[in-house]
């Protein structure tokens, strides 16, 4: 991003981030300046490609308001590794002679709760991201937004199951970024 400061402007600092899905991939630049918050995103394709950028006076920020949450989804996990408990034991069980099975079936039911082990570890790690940052600088209708992601947290004793559609995009925005991004533009406006 090609950035020109104005006579005693100075850069504070700058982040970058992405956002990924199957098809596109959005570049995302976010400068604070003593006296500008500049975000700029960028696609770059073979059949497309735009730049969007907002600058807004530091002076006319009024209040800054971030989120950013993970979210994780143990269900899948929690069977999965009760299949890995459960085809170890059978097994292992068999191997041993305690229960009557051929060998093969022993091996078998061995390895299939080592691959459900390992798919119970890989859903345990995944998680789903969420970052929002919205900016009021007084304006009347919506103050300026910039979000990612939903995560959702589900306090209601009802246990009915949901129908959800699964988000294929990948988002790279740690939670320290999220949330330096926000000390700096708060002391700002202080």
């Amino acid at each position: 991003m090609n950035l020109i400061l104005r006579p005693q402007e100075k850069e504070l600092k700058t982040w970058t981030y992405s956002e990924k899905n199957k098809k596109h991939k959005v570049d995302h630049t976010i400068v604070v300046t003593n006296k500008r918050f500049i975000h700029n995103s960028e696609l770059n394709e073979a059949k497309q490609s735009y730049k969007d950028r907002t600058e807004l006076s530091v002076k006319q920020i009024k209040a800054v308001n971030a989120f950013y949450g993970k979210n994780k989804k143990f269900g899948g996990a929690i069977f999965c590794l009760l299949l890995a408990i459960a085809g170890i034991a059978v097994g292992l069980l068999g191997m041993l002679h305690v229960i009557e099975l051929a060998p093969t079936i022993s091996y078998v039911a061995l390895g299939a709760g080592a691959l459900f082990l390992i798919i119970a570890i890989v859903l345990f790690c995944r998680k789903k991201i969420s970052f929002g940052l919205a900016i009021d600088y007084g304006a009347s209708e919506h103050p300026y937004a910039i979000s990612y992601g939903k995560v959702t947290i589900d306090t209601s004793d009802n246990k009915k199951k949901k129908k959800k559609k699964k988000s294929t995009y990948k988002f790279t925005l740690t939670q320290e970024v999220a949330n330096e991004i926000v000390d700096i533009i708060g002391a700002l406006i202080v």
